[in-house]
């Protein structure tokens, strides 16, 4: 780089402004220029402080913990309270999106600068210095505050390996601005509720839900999973936000699986404590969503929403319908590496939607079960009706604790009856 450009960009700094061009031109020469991939680091937090940098070109950006602090365009100096002040470095440095080119001035170079014209660099220096430590200070305290309100929003939904790990790993204003990304949606809903209610005292209604809402919670949190909000008599759980997981797909169906068992146990522990028994409907659906904290300083709450949320929402709804205890999409079971464990119950229009998603549930281990009601579907989906009523029929007669055969078996005696003027395989829902 020209010399006449190096001492341009000194002059451009708070650090040097004002000095003589003798003063920049004795630096100038003791400066390198240095070029940077996009996004390649430049120095990385809590490394020893030995060199000012200087952006001409381009854009650096900073980090704290893989939070972002700043951004650094031309003319903008990082890198100097570490070197002067004899600390580790605070923060991170790599190059933003474009090529980027910095001036490096090392502790030597500076020291002999300084050591000839210390008077003309003093002022500046201890000025700039000053100004950064206030704005470094000010940055500290607001992510602090920020993480603070993280902290509180997320301290009884998750467990606490992931609490550090989103407080260490995500950027705070991610979450309070809101973002996109893949999740799986799990909803969780205690089935009859008004027989609940009209057969115990109030107290012991809050003390049967919380025992066995209680335990199903400690499934998710130690899962993996968040949860989002309860909802009266269940919850509304994500895995793969805030922190992101690839397999959220996996987590949100095997802590299913660990719900439908704990269910039965817990029934079998509290047999003589209630009248009645506990059953669930879950629900799980996986894609994109948006969150984001909403609220306000008094009282923040993590949330999670879009198509896939709402989905979640209806195929939960719909475990009523098909008598089960679990249905999955089959998006949801797209990103299972293994899904021998699931068999397909159907292809619906869920309310409020105009594609068909595919459902699934927990396959029965007899094999010749599961292939009979696979059998079964493909003719109901082709609109053999009858044969499909008698097939499903069969199921259900052998097995009466398949709740989907039973309820095919009848719809498709029902269409049997009365074919549809259109039909391509897929049912519509028009109930939540």
């Amino acid at each position: 780089m020209e010399i006449s450009r190096v001492i341009e960009l000194l002059r451009g700094t708070e650090f040097f402004r004002g000095v003589t061009d003798d003063v920049l031109e004795d630096l100038a020469n003791r400066c390198e220029a240095r070029a940077l991939a996009p996004h390649e680091q430049l120095f990385a937090e809590g490394e020893p402080g030995d060199a000012l940098f200087i952006v001409s070109d381009g854009r650096l950006e900073l980090f704290a913990s893989e939070a972002h602090l700043d951004t650094a365009g031309p003319g903008a100096c990082v890198g100097e309270l570490a070197l002067f002040g004899g600390w580790p470095r605070s923060a991170s440095a790599r190059a933003g999106a474009e090529e980027t080119t910095v001036l490096r001035a090392d502790r030597a170079a500076l020291g002999e600068v300084m050591g000839r014209h210390g008077d003309a660099l003093s002022w500046g220096i201890f000025r700039e210095l000053a100004a950064k430590l206030r704005s470094s200070i000010r940055v500290r305290v607001e992510q602090h505050g920020m993480q603070q309100r993280l902290r509180d929003a997320f301290a009884k939904s998750v467990s606490g390996d992931v609490m550090e790990r989103l407080l260490a790993q995500v950027d705070p204003a991610d979450l309070l601005e809101g973002r996109e990304g893949d999740a799986s949606v799990l909803f969780l809903d205690i089935r009859d509720s008004t027989t609940i209610t009209e057969r115990l005292s109030p107290p012991d209604v809050i003390r049967f839900v919380n025992t066995f809402i209680g335990p199903l919670v400690d499934l998710v949190i130690d899962g993996g999973g968040v949860i989002e909000r309860f909802t009266g008599d269940g919850f509304k759980a994500c895995f793969g936000v805030p922190l992101r997981d690839p397999t959220h797909a996996v987590q949100a169906t095997e802590c299913a699986l660990r719900i439908r068992e704990r269910v039965l146990e817990l029934n079998e522990l509290h047999r003589g404590d209630f009248p009645i028994g506990c059953r669930v409907g879950t629900g799980i659906s996986s894609g994109r969503v948006v969150t984001g904290c909403i609220g306000n300083a008094r009282r923040l709450a993590f949330t999670v929403g879009g198509d896939t949320a709402n989905t979640a929402a209806r195929v939960e709804g719909l475990t009523k319908s098909y008598r089960t205890d679990l249905l999955i999409t089959g998006r949801t079971i797209e990103l299972l590496p293994d899904s021998r464990a699931f068999r397909r119950v159907d292809v619906v229009r869920v309310k409020g939607k105009t594609t068909s998603t595919e459902l699934f549930d927990a396959a029965p281990r007899d094999a010749a079960h599961v292939a009979g009601y696979a059998a079964a579907l493909e003719e109901y989906r082709r609109g053999d009706f009858a044969s499909a009523a008698h097939s499903f029929g069969v199921i259900a007669r052998t097995h009466p604790d398949d709740g989907p055969a039973t309820v095919l078996a009848e719809r498709c005696g029902e269409l049997a009856a009365a074919p549809p003027p259109a039909w391509d395989g897929a049912f519509e829902h028009r109930s939540k």
